[in-house]
């Protein structure tokens, strides 16, 4: 008697071979038998006519790890088939925790309980952190969760103990364990005596059952380490088999760079650490290494294919590489604010939410004097996510379009092209549209994708044979935010929801297979993961029925929490998460431990 058994589906084993006919019988978590079993009895049968049958899909690159904690249930990555996530990348995560927190995104409503954010919200990857005993009563007072973990191995318990909805693959944050021994002084390079202390935090992490350590080389502290304190932390990953993730170097202001720095210069850098620590390394969202102005296609291809020429001169010297790629997104992964008056932030705060801003724009000169200081580059945020400066960025307003508004007139419109049929300057325009209608929303103009990971060179990476997804955001619940009340929402973006959907109903790939095969089998491999990946007998039972002809990531860019079309069953550990787009909260998902991929 199985417990649960597929029938009549075609079988797409993740291996990127053809698909094919078959049965599928689940027993105790595993997939205990493959073929025709016609005559078998289970207590679950579930019909996949005219379905396939997949291995659930794994996200290469997530920053679930700190919102898993406040959402375990981990809806968002259950609605899109996700039953695995690789996290903690970019030097940031949820672990190791000492004496301070550094600041992640997912926890703002707590964070500005305890420590008031600047103008204009905070800036991500920045840096911010405060004392974890100052934040410890907003957190439970917010989310209902003690953080009761200073480590990965009692991380991982207490995710257990919480009832996860996914699996959770984790690297330790070099940037927390920076953080932790170096306190309020870690914007500098690190004494011997520090580097062996941090050492220490990174063997715990090992022990604990890390799959390894990541960097953030463009992100603070990170970008103050030297070039020794990564390659001795690095070797401390050898002896258990660990990888290194990172997130190369893009921009300018790494500590001791006195000129432009180029990303192939950021990914040689990591490849020369994993070459002289002798461990697995794998690249974060990878994108091109040289600049190319104009972006003619041939020639982003061209840079795109001398990047992966690079990669494959330290794979020659004996380095394993692996990388993760963007799939098409609608915007910036994490940091998604599609509500055109997030830009008025300053002025939210002030007024103590959008309802009462509104208002005040009603009364005396207020209205006025914004608009006078915003036209001459006066407005009061200094964070990037909520600026507006047409005195240092003139062109912003024709980089934006309207994406949803009630005035249908306005959709698909830049704001430059509003502000010019109108006569009025785009500062004007901009209040008059949230006067009319607050929730209207924005995004990049063009395709309104960013065009970073919208072009033909990250399509490049996508087709290469070892290629992987990673979607770059965190984990919620279906209803959940992490945004006040009456204030823009923030909720992850539309990627968060159904960003690998969206990569599977993409015609990249001519076969349907080979698509699956970057989102299971090959982010397996990449991993090193063992029975998981595929669809054979003895594997972990993570597996999805996918009704191929109405699969539809059912996008909505005003609102990202929306179901799904075309995904009839996840399976997490043999135990149904989701029977066509209804959560059932198994909580089968468990934490693996690199100490146990075995």
């Amino acid at each position: 008697m199985y417990d649960i058994l597929i029938k009549n589906g075609k079988v797409i084993d993740g291996t990127g071979s053809d698909a094919y006919a078959a049965d599928v019988a689940v027993k105790d978590g595993k997939i205990v038998k493959i073929g025709e079993l016609a005559d078998a009895q289970a207590a679950q049968v579930i019909d996949a006519a005219g379905r396939f049958v997949t291995p659930g899909f794994i996200d290469m690159h997530s920053h679930g790890d700190c919102s898993a904690p406040a959402f375990p249930e981990m809806e968002s990555a259950i609605n899109q088939g996700i039953t695995t996530i690789f996290a903690g990348h970019c030097g940031m995560g949820a672990v190791p925790v000492g004496k301070y927190w550094n600041f992640n995104f997912y926890e703002s409503p707590a964070f500005d309980r305890a420590f008031p954010p600047p103008i204009g919200g905070h800036q991500p990857v920045w840096s911010e952190y405060i004392e974890t005993e100052k934040l410890r009563p907003h957190y439970k007072e917010v989310f209902g969760v003690d953080i009761d973990w200073d480590n990965m191995d009692t991380f991982f318990e207490h995710m257990e103990k919480a009832g996860m909805g996914i699996n959770l693959v984790c690297v330790a944050a070099h940037g927390l364990i920076r953080q932790q021994v170096m306190g309020k002084d870690a914007e500098r390079e690190a004494t011997a005596a520090e580097i062996e202390e941090m050492k220490k935090l990174v063997h715990d992490a090992m022990k604990g059952g890390a799959w390894g350590m990541s960097l953030g080389l463009d992100y603070r502290p990170g970008v103050f380490a030297s070039h020794e304190e990564l390659v001795e932390l690095t070797k401390c990953l050898k002896p258990y088999g660990g990888t290194l993730t990172t997130h190369c170097q893009r921009r300018d202001f790494r500590y001791g760079v006195t000129k432009k720095q180029y990303y192939i210069n950021g990914i040689k850098e990591v490849c020369e650490i994993a070459k002289e620590a002798g461990v697995h390394l794998h690249i974060s969202h990878i994108v091109k290494g040289y600049d190319v102005a104009p972006p003619d296609n041939r020639m982003l291809e061209a840079a795109a294919r001398a990047t992966v020429d690079v990669i494959n001169d330290y794979r020659a010297q004996g380095v394993h590489i692996t990388w993760d790629v963007l799939p098409p997104m609608v915007d910036g992964a994490v940091f998604y604010f599609p509500q055109l008056i997030h830009r008025m932030r300053p002025y939210l705060d002030e007024c103590g939410g959008i309802t009462p801003f509104l208002e005040r724009l009603k009364i005396g000169s207020y209205k006025a004097d914004l608009i006078k200081r915003m036209k001459v580059g006066q407005h009061a945020s200094k964070c990037w996510a909520t600026t507006l400066d047409p005195v240092s960025d003139p062109d912003w307003d024709k980089r934006f379009k309207i994406t949803r508004c009630t005035n249908k007139a306005y959709e698909g419109r830049t704001i430059r092209e509003i502000a010019e049929e109108s006569g009025k300057h785009f500062v004007d325009v901009i209040f008059d549209i949230v006067e009319q209608d607050p929730q209207t929303c924005c995004g990049p103009a063009g395709n309104g994708l960013i065009p970073r990971v919208y072009s033909v060179d990250n399509e490049f990476f996508m087709k290469q044979e070892d290629s992987c997804i990673g979607l770059d955001d965190g984990v919620y619940n279906m209803d959940s935010t992490v945004s006040l009340p009456d204030m823009p929402l923030e909720c992850g973006s539309p990627e968060t929801y159904c960003g690998i959907v969206r990569f599977l109903v993409r015609d990249t790939f001519p076969r349907f297979e080979d698509a699956v095969r970057r989102v299971t089998g090959n982010a397996a491999a990449a991993l090193g993961l063992r029975g998981r990946g595929l669809l054979r007998e003895g594997y972990a039972a993570d597996i999805v029925v996918v009704d191929r002809e109405n699969l539809d990531p059912n996008l909505d860019v005003a609102d990202p929490r929306q179901v799904v079309k075309g995904l009839d069953y996840v399976i997490v550990n043999g135990k149904v998460a989701a029977e066509r787009g209804r959560q059932l909260h198994a909580a089968s998902g468990k934490p693996i431990r690199l100490t146990e991929n075995k």
